[in-house]
């Protein structure tokens, strides 16, 4: 065979390869504030992918006490709207400050919207987070609801339902924390929790059955496979 027709088929067949790689990859972005970064959630959402035999990347958009008004504006240094028009995302997360939804409803939807039109542009699906109602006012969790519900209506988008994870963990196991001290932030098991979420609404399977689950000794075993399973039965 001569030489240079072997190396033109050889390079040809690698810039095949390539495309299929990054085919197999889900990419996700993850636009929020210390609701997403908190124990370095998306981690979690990309070690359980990965213990799954998913191949899995995550890129963090995100800076304390933001909304998404502050990511479609730029403020705070973020640079939401270049990463969105420039990188390839499989999925986009959004995540509007806590209370936003709450008491600027409007906000929440216009530059939720505004987020998720360019990200759809650009071939992403959109996620958003359902945020938990703060630990002394759980009474404000259908205000949320009724503005993630309308902004999914808007956009075209799935709910990831977080919050509805964290009520049925509350009200079944009491004795899980899944607040921060502050009242507001997840612990880690919080965080453990809304990363199972995530893994079962962007590949459409529960974690239950993963290698994800540390040795028996590990002190929060059960609670771990505890949490896997509430997940589980999350629709």
């Amino acid at each position: 065979m001569n030489l240079q027709y072997f190396k033109t088929i050889l390079s040809s067949v690698i810039t095949l390869l390539v495309p299929i790689f990054l085919f197999g990859q889900t990419s996700v972005l993850f636009v929020g504030n210390s609701y997403t970064y908190f124990h370095n959630m998306p981690e979690i959402v990309k070690n359980i992918a990965e213990q799954n035999g998913e191949s899995c990347m995550v890129t963090l958009s995100v800076s304390g006490g933001v909304s998404l008004k502050d990511h479609w504006e730029g403020n705070s240094g973020l640079q939401t709207k270049t990463l969105i028009e420039k990188e390839r995302f499989d999925f986009v997360v959004l995540q509007d400050q806590s209370l936003a939804p709450i008491i600027e409803a409007e906000k929440t939807l216009s530059y939720g919207k505004k987020l998720a039109d360019l990200a759809i542009q650009q071939g992403a699906q959109i996620i958003i987070y359902q945020t938990w109602a703060r630990k002394n006012n759980p009474d404000s969790q259908s205000k949320l609801d009724a503005t993630f519900e309308k902004l999914a209506l808007n956009t075209g988008a799935k709910i990831a339902p977080v919050a509805k994870a964290w009520h049925l963990t509350k009200r079944d196991f009491p004795v899980i924390e899944l607040y921060d001290p502050d009242g507001s932030h997840p612990s880690e098991l919080g965080s453990f929790l809304t990363a199972l979420i995530f893994y079962k609404t962007i590949y459409k399977k529960s974690a239950i059955g993963s290698d994800f689950l540390p040795d028996p000794v590990h002190p929060n075993y059960e609670l771990i496979q505890l949490l896997m399973n509430i997940a589980s039965q999350v629709r």
